[in-house]
């Protein structure tokens, strides 16, 4: 039994960004290209591989067979977009910008046919803003 996959990021809230500050242009354009993302995979297992990779983890149980490298190095596995402010292609892995910690919860029963994995429940850096972190004056002696 096929299941498909989306991904929305219509909640996304974009950043400014300038040329002097161009990661926030990166991300934008990452979630940009990573909105209205579909993939058919074919059984569970490959559910939950598509989640560990968004997830930012691998598999290691299975990481060398056969199987799952003839499911990771599919084409659809990869992301190109264009950075905008930049003006170069960027190709990653189908996963949020930013550092994955390799941790997701998923708040929904076993037995329901879709879920929705909000960007939130995720532990990444891609929330980071500079504003909430203060500065630190450097100190010499």
């Amino acid at each position: 039994m096929p299941y498909k996959v989306t991904i929305s990021t219509k909640a996304y809230k974009p950043m400014r960004a300038t040329k002097q500050n161009w990661e926030p242009g990166t991300t934008n354009d990452h979630v940009q290209a990573l909105d209205g993302f579909q993939c058919m995979e074919m059984t569970l297992t490959e559910v939950g591989w598509r989640l560990e990779m968004f997830a930012g983890t691998k598999p290691w149980d299975v990481y060398d067979t056969p199987y799952y490298k003839a499911w990771l190095y599919q084409g659809y596995n990869t992301l190109t977009y264009h950075d905008r402010l930049c003006d170069i292609d960027r190709t990653t892995e189908i996963c949020p910008p930013g550092f994955k910690q390799g941790y997701m919860r998923f708040p929904f029963p076993r037995r329901t046919t879709s879920a929705s994995i909000i960007n939130t429940w995720m532990a990444a850096c891609s929330q980071w803003r500079k504003s909430t972190y203060p500065r630190s004056a450097p100190t010499t002696r």
